[in-house]
C-alpha cells in the first residue's frame, strides 16, 4: 500500500514588516542625531573647572586665528565682523540673545578681546566663552 506524500509548502518570507522596522530605525537615528552648527574647525579649547552647559545659543563666534573669525558659517575678519554682526542682530531682542565665543588655546588673546569689544559696541550682553570641562580643582 502506497501512502500519498505530504508536500511541504515552499514559504517565502514576508518582507513588508522588515521594511517597516528599517524605516522606523532610520527615522529614529535621524531624530536622535545632533548636528554641529559651527564651521567645523577643530579647536583645542582651554579647560575650566567651573564650566557649565549653555543650552540655547542663537549665535556662535569662532576665533581660529588672528584674522580668521567665523560668525556661524560665515567667515569674517575683525574689520568686517562689525557689519556682519549688525546684519545678524536686526530684529533680535538683545536682552535675551545668547552668544558663545569660542577660541582655541592658541587663539591670540587680543583677537578674543577685540571680538568682545565688537559685541559690547553692538549692545550684546549675553556672552559666554566656550571651554572644556576639566577635572575638579585640587
Amino acid at each position: 500500500m502506497r501512502l500519498p506524500r505530504r508536500l511541504v509548502s515552499q514559504g517565502t518570507p514576508n518582507l513588508i514588516p522588515l521594511i517597516d522596522v528599517v524605516l522606523m530605525m532610520v527615522i529614529f537615528f535621524l531624530v536622535a542625531t545632533v548636528f554641529r552648527v559651527g564651521p567645523g574647525l577643530a579647536l583645542d579649547l582651554p579647560k575650566s573647572t567651573t564650566a557649565a552647559n549653555v543650552t540655547i545659543t542663537e549665535m556662535r563666534i569662532t576665533i581660529a586665528g588672528e584674522d580668521e573669525i567665523w560668525l556661524g558659517r560665515d567667515r569674517a575678519t575683525l574689520a568686517s565682523l562689525d557689519t556682519l554682526l549688525k546684519d545678524r542682530l536686526k530684529g533680535k531682542d538683545l536682552k535675551t540673545l545668547r552668544v558663545v565665543v569660542e577660541g582655541g588655546r592658541d587663539a591670540p588673546y587680543q583677537s578674543v578681546v577685540s571680538v568682545l569689544d565688537v559685541l559690547r559696541q553692538n549692545k550684546v550682553t549675553g556672552v559666554n566663552l566656550m571651554t572644556k570641562l576639566a577635572g575638579p580643582a585640587k
